[in-house]
């Protein structure tokens, strides 16, 4: 079962958050100002988090497995794994927040930090990476690299590849007869100038149509699946690995021409995109990392405007992290259990981790008090997560989990 091996450590009491060991004998543990990743659910389109399965966004039977996937292979797992126990308790830091953490502090309330190691502006963070490495790794916290995929510059990119763009093409040429401006030459002072008059003749205008051209050119996507490849075998200073690769935007933008409805094949053709993308991922990663993915929490919507199926993605990612900020959504407590319920019932099997929002809002980015926040793990909890990812650090009051 999907639920059975993504954990890395035993949960038995005093033990929860130990390490597994690789079988080469070393112990694997698990900035950018740039507020864009993994904390904006920027959904600028219409859709809205339904569960109304009749929708045009649904993630049907007929176009989306709910087979039990088969997970990644990550180090095993030892015990028992209660169905609705916290086993992640995740928190989200931008590169540039490295000098800012207390590590003791950190390790006393996480069990997981998502480190962001590039970002939406295209900035590469891997020495903050290893920096973050070497001060959690002796405290028992897992490091995951966040890696931005389809945003760069600031700007979305099309996950296929697909370009479209129009060129002028000459037609043909219509004439009349008038008056038309003529240059001509003066010497003046022994040198020529030009001047211009009117003179008739035939007036020659000429007439353009356009021509669409489409194509695919899959470099910057294949240059990106080779880059995270390569971030999955970092190690710290102690020789450890980094523990996973998280990877966030990883879907179309949801709105104009990259909606994942408006690609050629529709949103069907967008879905097998982006399952494909994190296929190769999990094909090109250290077989040992963890994968992961924050997906947007619009359920029976998401593959209609973002290409992304929670099943079928599931298939390659040991868990998924919907961002269910419930503040962006103008949303309630409620809401997040129902979302995290529903994205659960169709994850294909594959374990949810709720993203949780600290703040009120992206437009009022106030944090939210402890009691509230507390809560809001327990609703998500209560829906089926078997764990939380927080967005963001620096944004919360947050003095760590207690059961309800």
């Amino acid at each position: 079962m999907a639920i059975a091996i993504f954990l890395a450590f035993m949960m038995i009491a005093g033990t929860s958050g130990a390490f597994a060991v690789e079988g080469d004998g070393t112990t694997q543990s698990d900035g950018s100002t740039d507020p864009g990743s993994a904390g904006t659910s920027e959904s600028g389109s219409t859709g809205t988090c339904s569960t109304d399965t009749g929708s045009t966004g649904t993630c049907s039977t007929d176009t989306c497995s709910t087979d039990t996937p088969e997970v990644s292979t990550a180090p095993a797992a030892a015990g028992d794994v209660s169905t609705n126990a916290i086993v992640i308790r995740g928190i989200y830091i931008w590169a540039s927040q490295l000098s800012t953490i207390n590590p003791a502090d950190i390790a006393s309330k996480y069990t997981d930090v998502y480190f962001l190691t590039r970002s939406t502006s295209g900035a590469n963070y891997v020495p903050e990476l290893i920096a973050a490495m070497n001060a959690l790794h002796p405290l028992n916290v897992r490091v995951h690299a966040w890696m931005v995929c389809f945003k760069n510059g600031g700007s979305f990119v099309n996950p296929s590849g697909f370009y479209s763009y129009t060129v002028p093409v000459y037609l043909y040429s219509t004439k009349r007869w008038g008056k038309k401006l003529v240059a001509y030459k003066v010497k003046k002072r022994g040198k020529y100038i030009i001047k211009y008059r009117y003179k008739k003749g035939w007036i020659y205008t000429p007439v353009y149509g356009y021509n669409t051209v489409t194509g695919y050119d899959t470099s910057y996507t294949d240059t990106l699946v080779n880059y995270i490849g390569d971030v999955s075998t970092v190690k710290d200073g102690m020789g450890n690995y980094v523990d996973g690769i998280h990877l966030d935007y990883v879907r179309y933008s949801g709105v104009g021409a990259n909606a994942a409805y408006n690609q050629p094949g529709g949103a069907i053709a967008a879905r097998d995109t982006i399952t494909n993308f994190v296929k190769r991922v999990h094909d090109k990663v250290r077989p040992t990392a963890w994968l992961t993915a924050a997906v947007m929490p619009e359920t029976s919507n998401n593959e209609f405007y973002y290409g992304q199926c929670y099943s079928a993605m599931g298939q390659y990612l040991n868990y998924e992290v919907p961002m269910i900020y419930k503040g962006n959504y103008g949303q309630s407590t409620a809401w997040i259990q129902a979302t995290t319920q529903w994205i659960a019932t169709h994850s294909g099997g594959t374990p949810i981790i709720a993203g949780l929002q600290t703040y009120r809002s992206d437009s009022q980015p106030t944090p939210i008090p402890y009691s509230e926040l507390l809560n809001d793990v327990w609703k998500s909890q209560d829906g089926g997560a078997l764990g939380f990812a927080f967005f963001r650090y620096g944004l919360l009051n947050w003095n760590g989990y207690v059961n309800p």
